[in-house]
């Protein structure tokens, strides 16, 4: 699988953002990455981090509206659960 440096290289925000904004970033996606599927830790960085369209991240990772709208609510879900258990 891929590891959280990996779903952050392919990032473009992430390379012109501060050292500080690098590390936020590595912590909240190696505890995503421990509760969303790679596809799901990607489309959150995609749209979150790099404020990508959903249009371009179905054309960037080869999926439907409908699979990424799916996804979007179980990311949602996800890290809501997440943020209640800490």
């Amino acid at each position: 699988g891929e590891d959280v440096n990996q779903i952050l290289e392919s990032s473009n925000e992430f390379h012109h953002s501060s050292k500080e904004d690098q590390t936020e970033a590595r912590q909240i996606v190696s505890h995503l990455i421990q509760i969303l599927t790679e596809r799901q830790a990607q489309i959150w960085l995609y749209q979150i981090v790099d404020g990508m369209t959903q249009n371009e991240i179905c054309d960037l990772i080869g999926i439907s509206r409908s699979t990424i709208n799916r996804e979007l609510k179980e990311i949602e879900i996800k890290i809501e659960n997440y943020r209640e258990s800490l």
